[in-house]
């Protein structure tokens, strides 16, 4: 009887959602009225607890939420699944690796529940639990990851109206019209980090923002979560892998900047032309990889300070290892590079450093 029950009553909630509209409806506004709209949200958190309450035990899982409250919070989050699905470029303004993941599952959702409401199998019902609780972590990855670009994008303008408020002449009869014009620019900022409703990113948002050198970190944290995004996608973007060694040739040139013979040992070695041929021939392989990689590590302990050449080594012996285990280039290659940057960011700010210190003597 009570499983007669559950399920009529499974029923009984997923009607009163009335679906079938909201899965037709083509107007950015009136799926954002249905997310917002307090008697739906009420209706399809009953759905929702329903079918995670009494389902959830047929499903691999016993429990497919473990961390949340099926709350009001989490049933507007599944419902964006809508707006992923219809207008992802409106959701996605920023690169991240969960973004196709995050438009797999929601389109996967949408179709279960199409299917639901022709079909109504209790299949479909189990299958839209785990795709829920797919969908449940991707979402919280992407959310987090999202809303700390914006405030890496924010605190580079905060950094960069500090620089502005500095550069107003001493002297200028605009100097306070300028400043405080400036100063509420930075208080809209501020409105910004607030306005994304999450304590961790208003505390980390105030922990750096009088750190104007954290600029630099941001750059590299920008570049990396690009690199992350261009690896993850289907198919990946292999060229990426080109595109890294030239700016890291292009480093290694400005370790030696009046040394041509040296800018054309280090062009032979790291031939780009043949890499992009390789690549889009799909003839690339480990062993092709491991040698560059090798061949990048030798030119980098060629040009830095005999005193970082132990932790080097032991840093090759750590790519090695991973190459070795087949680690997936999606993961190394970021690592790899940024790596490689800083070692060769920090060779050419110590000589630059040197030629200053001769010049002023």
């Amino acid at each position: 009887m009570g499983v007669l029950y559950n399920r009529f009553k499974l029923n009984s909630l997923l009607n009163k959602c009335r679906f079938e509209l909201l899965l037709n409806e083509t107007s950015y506004n009136n799926i954002m009225k249905n997310i917002c709209d307090k008697d739906f949200i009420i209706m399809f958190n009953n759905l929702l607890k329903h079918l995670l309450g009494k389902y959830s035990k047929y499903t691999f899982k016993n429990k497919i939420i473990v961390d949340e409250k099926i709350d009001s919070k989490f049933s507007r989050k599944v419902l964006t699944m809508l707006l992923i699905v219809k207008f992802p470029i409106l959701v996605f303004h920023n690169n991240t690796e969960y973004n196709e993941s995050l438009c797999k599952y929601a389109n996967d959702i949408y179709n279960v529940i199409n299917n639901i409401n022709k079909n109504n199998k209790l299949l479909d019902y189990i299958r839209l639990i785990d795709l829920i609780h797919k969908f449940n972590t991707a979402y919280n990855l992407w959310a987090m990851l999202d809303k700390r670009i914006n405030t890496y994008i924010l605190l580079k303008m905060y950094y960069k109206n500090n620089i502005r408020i500095l550069e107003i002449p001493s002297d200028s009869n605009l100097k306070e019209v300028l400043t405080n014009s400036i100063e509420n620019d930075q208080k809209e900022i501020f409105k910004s980090i607030e306005f994304m409703k999450d304590k961790n990113e208003v505390n980390f948002f105030n922990f750096h923002k009088n750190n104007q050198n954290y600029n630099k970190t941001i750059e590299e944290k920008l570049y990396l979560i690009e690199l992350n995004y261009r690896l993850s996608k289907t198919p990946p973007d292999n060229l990426i892998f080109v595109e890294l060694v030239e700016k890291t040739k292009d480093m290694l040139k400005n370790c030696v900047p009046n040394r041509k013979d040296h800018h054309t040992i280090i062009d032979n070695l790291l031939d780009t032309e043949l890499m992009t041929t390789y690549i889009n021939n799909g003839i690339i392989d480990n062993n092709y990889f491991y040698t560059i990689i090798n061949i990048i590590i030798d030119k980098v302990q060629e040009y830095q300070a005999k005193a970082d050449d132990i932790e080097l080594e032991e840093f090759r012996t750590k790519c090695n290892g991973k190459l070795n285990n087949r680690e997936f280039y999606r993961n190394f290659i970021p690592m790899f590079f940024i790596d490689m940057y800083k070692r060769l960011d920090k060779i050419i700010t110590s000589r630059h450093t040197f030629i200053n210190m001769i010049n002023d003597k």
